[in-house]
């Protein structure tokens, strides 16, 4: 697609290409690494980006994965629970493969083992805007830094494939190590945005609240904007 149609898609007509464009990848219409070349980090070392499809539902190595690495991450996510395998699975398959305007990426090595996930979400459709959700870097034994090009890769097919006119993604933001990751790919913080701590049901929740004057926590908004640095 170019550029130039992108920018005179309608709403509508900008919702319709994204939710047939994710679903051709997560349902097996077209490759699951179509348009996703391999990447480096600053050795050398390759990786390979591919959407998450429905057969991975059945792949109980990769959602153990999964599980594993949200568990270890539960710091910088706003949510903090029980991980349990059967949840992970669920929510892949009803949250993400489900989900018209979700998508996940695998990250994985030469060799096939998986590195890390990060995903898009949260598209706005009047302003042609989505969210960088949910990355995780899995493995730290493998492929340094692997994760800023995956980031980039993920925010260049967003543009110029979907039509995005803007990506942003929220951080928390002392999440130090996140947040230099993404300013490496081009984001900006924009604002600070208040969390208010809930606690109910085993689970700790980190609620966005813009009223709260003084919070214990907050989330960094970023952006990046195709044509600006």
């Amino acid at each position: 697609m170019s550029r130039i149609m992108s920018e005179n898609f309608s709403p509508h007509n900008f919702r319709s290409h994204v939710f047939s464009t994710l679903a051709s990848l997560k349902y097996g219409v077209v490759s699951a690494t179509k348009n996703f070349p391999p990447i480096k980090n600053k050795k050398g070392e390759k990786a390979q980006l591919r959407a998450i499809t429905i057969n991975d539902i059945g792949n109980d190595r990769l959602i153990h994965a999964f599980a594993q690495w949200r568990d270890r991450a539960q710091d910088f996510f706003p949510s903090q629970f029980t991980v349990t395998f059967e949840g992970t699975k669920s929510w892949l398959e009803n949250q993400v493969i489900k989900n018209f305007d979700r998508i996940l990426f695998l990250v994985s090595s030469e060799r096939g083992i998986p590195v890390g996930h990060l995903g898009l979400y949260r598209f706005d459709w009047k302003k042609k805007s989505c969210e960088i959700d949910n990355v995780i870097r899995g493995r730290d034994d493998l492929l340094a830094g692997i994760m800023t090009p995956a980031t980039h890769q993920v925010g260049a097919w967003a543009l110029r494939t979907l039509g995005v006119k803007t990506l942003y993604l929220r951080v928390l933001a002392d999440n130090q190590r996140a947040v230099d990751l993404y300013e490496r790919c081009g984001y900006r913080g924009v604002k600070k945005i208040p969390l208010r701590k809930e606690v109910a049901n085993g689970m700790v929740q980190w609620v966005e609240d813009p009223d709260l004057k003084q919070a214990e926590r907050y989330f960094l908004l970023m952006r990046f904007e195709k044509n600006k640095k």
